[in-house]
């Protein structure tokens, strides 16, 4: 046991007891050699030991209460040169200050009072009330004290008053008894701060601001991509303060004049010498409008044109809040591209969206900057492009570039009249050459297309090349028998049907995507945009609907679902027989009873998706539901099936249904019956209807479902929460490094290769190879200069990569486009062996060369040394611009790319109910 070096008093263990007491275990202990002073302590009560033997078992367990007064006379004891020990420094602060000898008074503004018109007198906040009670305790112990009161009465005061100062601080205090407890409860100051509600995060991290709107959001395919309509009665509340200038002076006039409810209009004007602000619904709006003056301030409404903020909650990632251009429109909703909707992860069902104007042109430059639109195609957490077409645009592209689609004059014109709008409205289109001229001229869908990609008015330097398997690529690349494989050569599209694979999110071989890493943001939205106009008015002007008839199974299907349902129920049956008979063989770690469940619904499971196969074989091409399943627009071949064939098995955390009732799933099933429609087997389609029973196994997975995207929603955000406040102070410094706010290094190289994730065209490699090299083999001419030998490709790639700049490329990036070249010079020198040209790896003179190589070979193995060159340097300017960039906050990004999928994902569950493959709570 310790001992004070300067009293030499005992130092026990200090404890927390009920109401906050504080005891010192000063004179415990288990040694058998008691320390002098315990038995200097233990021989003083030798008198009362002899006439009471039971004190002897209570005198080891003797504590020490040490109470606010007793700590207060010790705290003063300490000597200032041990203040630093506590982290304290003399002549700023002492121990004893942390003993609370006087409460301070917050000003009336903290608490203010509510007076009350129904009953006389007000209402005291519940700081003033505390207070009151504090003071009034106060003075009835110092009456007890000059009044010689019991000493058990003047502890119990203190102990209340005590209980009452701690409340006045946190009214949430445990460990009071219940007859001390509070009425009713009140908010204490640390209430008041902590919190969502609180004041931090509810008043000063986040709060409610002005110059905002929110309303219901609506779809508009003719909206750019950059632009939200807003509505007039917004735009009228909603102001801008801008400067009068000699530029703008008689826009602002006009504006004055039209006043408050005209639009558009002004609200209020700032005079620069008087500083007073005049509301300009009333008064004498002409004679103001004539002496406004250069330096004035004008609060006129948003205008087409003005920078907005647009955001959708929940918040997952930065995508949730980005830039638009404001357009000012009539009727009562935002509106904006669907395009857009991704990323806000939103629909027209009701959904509510928030609107900012931003107050300076500072907040607007960096609005615009950052958080634009075009500024973020792609997600920072794997540089897929996030904003792409999605449902009718897809649908709308599928069925105009099937093979059959084709289109007159007539059609063809309107259609690419439709492309043209905005600043593009007077751009001369040329049309192409027809795909049939006679009996009648016609142009093929593909073609309306290949107008798309080129009508721009630097369609010249725009030659866009891919080549990409789409969703229902089979085999043989250009004569795929789906027509799903895509060739797009300088903007023309060869080959292929476009569908997701091609045009929507989340894949790096999309058009949009190619157009934004090779031509930069602006072609990719504007292309983005066209495709938003033609796709709705081919689709609108064609026809796509979903009646009954669409989802009315055949007597092809109907006969394939018997023969599978039959199938399936004699599998069943044959397990279950073998299972009463014990000759069912068990799986590792599972009883024969767990076997037979996982066997049986493993074979049921694979019904349904062996029905869906039977409908797309049956269901004709033209069927509205297959269409949208095929080209990946909207639904699944499992919604199909489940429509018009079977709904199939019912899973309950991923197993059949269990027993509710007493050995049996529902009371209209014998008991211990295992056959598949008393254990959750639907085979009815919601065309044909679900029985009673079915009925209730669809409703409990349908419940399993709802209940779990409610709970696992709140449990991913908060996990979401808890990774942003670890990760929000981590950022890249300029050496490169990831550093918290106190400089600590997270780690040295970003990533282990300093690259940013959304520059990343491959996998893992910022650049695709392979794309780029097609995409300078067709704009850079090849006619200018001679073709490369396989050993000229080599030495060439030597050369270049031994140049200065390409120093700043990491050694594995540059091995990776050594690797690439090999690959190149390997499949040159192939070709030339197989025309009996093998002496290409050595070394040759020009004489030989021009002799030997034929035009033809030429022709299929060309490149050329400005075309290597021009490679080069695109290999070296996208490997700079995909070094990631010092003060990017990757901590946060991080959190968000692991929080936000995760919250997605619970979501998606919602519209599978029962598809046990589709639970992602199992996995």
């Amino acid at each position: 046991m310790s001992q004070c070096p300067y009293c030499e008093g005992l130092n026990g263990n200090v404890k927390k007891t009920g109401m906050m007491k504080i005891v010192h275990e000063k004179y415990k202990s288990t040694k058998k050699i008691l320390h002098p002073a315990i038995s200097e302590f233990r021989a003083s009560f030798q008198n009362a030991l002899e006439h009471n033997k039971e004190l002897e078992l209570l005198l080891a367990k003797a504590q020490e209460i040490l109470n606010p007064l007793r700590i207060l006379t010790l705290f003063r004891d300490i000597l200032d040169e041990d203040c630093p020990l506590f982290g304290m420094l003399p002549r700023v602060s002492r121990p004893e200050d942390l003993i609370l000898s006087r409460i301070v008074v917050p000003p009336v503004c903290i608490r203010p009072s509510v007076v009350s018109d129904l009953k006389a007198g007000s209402n005291e906040d519940d700081v003033t009330m505390k207070l009151t009670e504090i003071i009034f305790l106060n003075d009835v112990i110092r009456k007890h004290r000059s009044g010689g009161a019991k000493i058990q009465m003047i502890i119990e005061d203190w102990d209340f008053l005590q209980l009452q100062c701690a409340l006045y601080i946190n009214s949430e205090t445990t460990g009071i008894p219940l007859s001390m407890q509070p009425k009713k409860a009140t908010r204490g100051f640390v209430q008041r701060l902590k919190g969502k509600q609180g004041r931090f995060r509810g008043n000063l991290s986040g709060k409610r601001v002005d110059f905002s709107g929110r309303t219901v959001i609506s779809p508009d395919p003719n909206l750019r991509i950059d632009q939200v309509a807003v509505p007039i009665h917004v735009a009228k509340i909603l102001t801008y303060p801008e400067k009068v200038t000699r530029a703008n002076i008689h826009f602002m006039r006009k504006l004055v004049e039209n006043g408050a409810t005209q639009h558009p209009g002004a609200n209020f004007i700032v005079q620069q010498n008087t500083k007073i602000k005049k509301f300009l619904k009333y008064g004498n709006r002409q004679l103001i409008a004539k002496d406004l003056r250069i330096g004035d301030t004008v609060e006129r409404h948003m205008i087409d044109g003005d920078v907005v903020l647009f955001n959708r909650q929940p918040s997952l990632h930065k995508l949730s809040i980005m830039c638009h251009f404001a357009v000012v429109k009539p009727h009562r909703t935002f509106r904006f591209n669907e395009c857009v909707c991704t990323p806000y992860n939103a629909d027209f069902d009701g959904d509510e969206m928030n609107l900012h104007l931003p107050q300076t042109e500072e907040a607007k430059a960096e609005a615009l900057t950052l958080m634009g639109v075009k500024s973020n195609l792609v997600t920072p957490r794997n540089g897929e492009p996030l904003i792409a077409a999605i449902q009718d645009f897809i649908t709308g592209a599928y069925l105009l570039t099937q093979k059959d689609v084709f289109l007159d004059r007539g059609h063809m014109t309107q259609l690419c009249a439709a492309m043209l709008a905005g600043k593009d409205g007077d751009m001369k289109i040329n049309l192409p050459p027809p795909a049939i001229f006679r009996p009648v001229k016609l142009w093929t869908g593909k073609q309306v297309f290949s107008v798309l990609l080129k009508s721009h008015r630097e369609a010249a330097s725009v030659k866009m090349n891919l080549r990409v398997k789409g969703k229902q690529y089979s085999s043989g690349e250009d004569m795929c028998k789906n027509d799903s494989f895509v060739v797009i050569h300088n903007s023309e599209l060869m080959c292929g049907a476009l569908d997701k694979a091609v045009l929507g999110s989340g894949s790096k071989n999309n058009v949009f995507y190619v157009l934004y890493r090779d031509f930069g943001e602006q072609f990719a939205a504007d292309a983005m945009w066209k495709v938003a106009r033609i796709c709705p008015f081919f689709l609108s002007n064609r026809g796509f609907s979903i009646g009954i008839g669409d989802v009315t199974p055949g007597l092809g299907l109907l006969k394939a679902k018997d023969e599978l349902l039959n199938c399936g129920y004699k599998k069943c049956d044959e397990f279950i027989q073998d299972f009463k008979e014990s000759r069912l063989q068990t799986q590792p770690g599972c009883s024969e009873e767990e076997t037979l469940e996982a066997v049986i619904l493993g074979e049921l499971s694979v019904i349904r998706d062996h029905a869906g196969k039977a409908c797309l074989r049956e269901l004709h091409k033209s069927n509205s539901p297959l269409t949208m399943a095929v080209c990946g627009s909207k639904g699944s071949f499992i919604n199909i099936s489940q429509m018009i064939a079977c709904v199939g098995q019912q899973a309950l955390s991923g197993k059949r249904t269990p027993d509710g009732f007493e050995s049996r799933s529902l009371p209209h099933f014998r008991k211990f019956a295992k056959f598949p429609g008393a254990k959750g087997f639907v085979k009815n389609s919601f065309y044909s209807g679900l029985t009673p029973t079915e009925f209730f196994f669809h409703t409990m997975a349908g419940r399993e479902g709802l209940v779990d995207t409610a709970v696992k929603t709140a449990e991913t955000g908060y996990m979401q929460r808890r990774l942003v406040k670890s990760l929000e102070d981590l950022s890249i410094q300029y050496d490169m490094t990831v550093r918290n706010s106190v400089g600590d290094i997270v780690q040295f190289v970003y990533g282990g290769d300093s690259l940013d994730p959304a520059s990343m065209e491959g996998k893992d490699r910022p650049v695709d190879f392979d794309r780029i090299l097609a995409h300078v083999q067709s704009f850079v001419p090849d006619h200018e200069s001679c073709v490369l030998s396989a050993v000229e490709i080599k030495d060439q790639t030597n050369s270049i990569l031994n140049q200065e700049k390409f120093q700043a490329c990491s050694e594995e990036y540059k091995k990776g486009l050594r690797k690439f070249t090999n690959k190149l010079s390997d499949k040159v020198a192939n070709l030339h062996s197989r025309y009996g040209l093998s002496f290409v790896k050595e070394k040759m003179n020009t004489e030989m060369k021009a002799m030997r190589l034929g035009f033809a070979v030429e022709w299929v193995s060309r490149c050329t040394s400005l075309q290597l060159r021009r490679f080069f340097d695109i290999c070296h300017e996208k490997f700079m611009k995909a070094k990631i960039e010092p003060g990017t906050a990757v901590g946060a990004v991080c959190a968000q790319s692991i929080g936000e999928p995760g919250t997605q994902m619970t979501l998606k569950t919602f519209h599978f109910a029962g598809v046990a493959s589709m639970n992602i709570l199992l996995y």
